[in-house]
C-alpha cells in the first residue's frame, strides 16, 4: 500500500488536495460516529426494547452476549462512550489534521488492530455475528484506511506543509 501512497505523492495536485480531503473525511466520521453511537448510548441506557439481546430489532447494531445472566451490562455504553469521544476528537482534528498527527496515527493502527481481531472474532460466530461484516468491521477499517491515504506524507509532514 505504500506504493500507492507514493504514486498519490507523485501529483502536486493531489498533494494539495490531501490535506482537505482528509479533513473532511474525519467530519464525516466524527459526524457519522456521534450520529450513530450516541443514539445507541441513549437507547442502551434508557433499555429500549429495540437493543433488546433476546429478539430485539437493532440488537445486530452492538456486540451481543455482554451481559451476565441477568445483571446489567457495563461493556456497550463503555464502547458508546469511548466512540462518542472519539467522534469529537475527529472533529477537532479535521481543523488541522497536522496538528494531529500523533492522535490520527493511533486512530488509523488501533482500528487496523481492533478491525483485524473483530474480524477474526466474527468469523468465529459466523452464525451471530455476520452482520459485523457489513457495519462495525468496514466503518473502522475504512476509518483507518482514509488516514493511511489521507494523511500528509512524511516529508510535508516534516516540512510542516500548512493543513
Amino acid at each position: 500500500m505504500q506504493w500507492l501512497r507514493e504514486r498519490l505523492d507523485m501529483d502536486d495536485h493531489n498533494k494539495d488536495r490531501r490535506p482537505r480531503a482528509l479533513a473532511v473525511f474525519l467530519r464525516v466520521y466524527g459526524v457519522l460516529s456521534l450520529a450513530i453511537f450516541v443514539p445507541l448510548f441513549i437507547g442502551f441506557m434508557v433499555q429500549t426494547p429495540l437493543l433488546a439481546e433476546a429478539g430485539g430489532p437493532l440488537n445486530w447494531a452492538i456486540w451481543n452476549d455482554v451481559s451476565s445472566g441477568h445483571e446489567h451490562a457495563h461493556v456497550p455504553p463503555m464502547l458508546f462512550a469511548i466512540y462518542i469521544v472519539w467522534g469529537v476528537f475527529l472533529l477537532a482534528a479535521a481543523r488541522n489534521p497536522l496538528a494531529h498527527r500523533s492522535f490520527l496515527s493511533f486512530t488509523m493502527w488501533a482500528n487496523v488492530v481492533h478491525g483485524l481481531l473483530m474480524v477474526a472474532q466474527a468469523v468465529t460466530g459466523l452464525d451471530r455475528y455476520w452482520s459485523k461484516f457489513l457495519t462495525d468491521i468496514p466503518f473502522i477499517l475504512i476509518l483507518a484506511l482514509g488516514i493511511f491515504f489521507l494523511r500528509p506524507s512524511g516529508r510535508a509532514a516534516a516540512d510542516g506543509a500548512p493543513q
